[in-house]
Parts: C-alpha cells; sequence; structure tokens
C-alpha cells in the first residue's frame, strides 16, 4: 500500500498538535475526561476542553439538556 507524504506528515506530527482523550476516575466515584497535549515541547494535562472559552462551555452544557439524542 502506498503512504503519501501528507500522511505520513501528519503521523510524525500527531503528538505534537492533537490531544489524548481519556476517562479517567475523579476520585469522588465517577468518571471525567482528561485531555493531554503537548505545548512547547512539555506535557500539558487539561480537565475541561483545551483552549475553549467560558461561553463555549457553557453552550455546550445547555446543549446537554435538549432532548436530541434520537437524532444523533
Amino acid at each position: 500500500m502506498m503512504v503519501s507524504a501528507s500522511s505520513k506528515h501528519f503521523h510524525k506530527h500527531i503528538e505534537k498538535v492533537a490531544f489524548r482523550v481519556e476517562l479517567v476516575d475523579d476520585g469522588k466515584g465517577g468518571e471525567t475526561m482528561r485531555w493531554t497535549g503537548t505545548e512547547d515541547g512539555k506535557e500539558v494535562v487539561f480537565y475541561s476542553e483545551p483552549y475553549a472559552s467560558f461561553w463555549k462551555r457553557v453552550q455546550v452544557n445547555m446543549m446537554r439538556i435538549l432532548p436530541i439524542d434520537s437524532m444523533l
């Protein structure tokens, strides 16, 4: 199978530009999401969506209460 140059570039640099998302124990008997990425060559960990503004998080949380599961 032939792999394109852009595909090789993507795989080589994915760790630098993407986050690894994990579901982890929150210590209270539940689970929470954790985003792990790289910034300036150092590992960074976020417990809320990285680089999302306060208002963007409010919008997302408001959508959670809408009855749209059947549409997904």
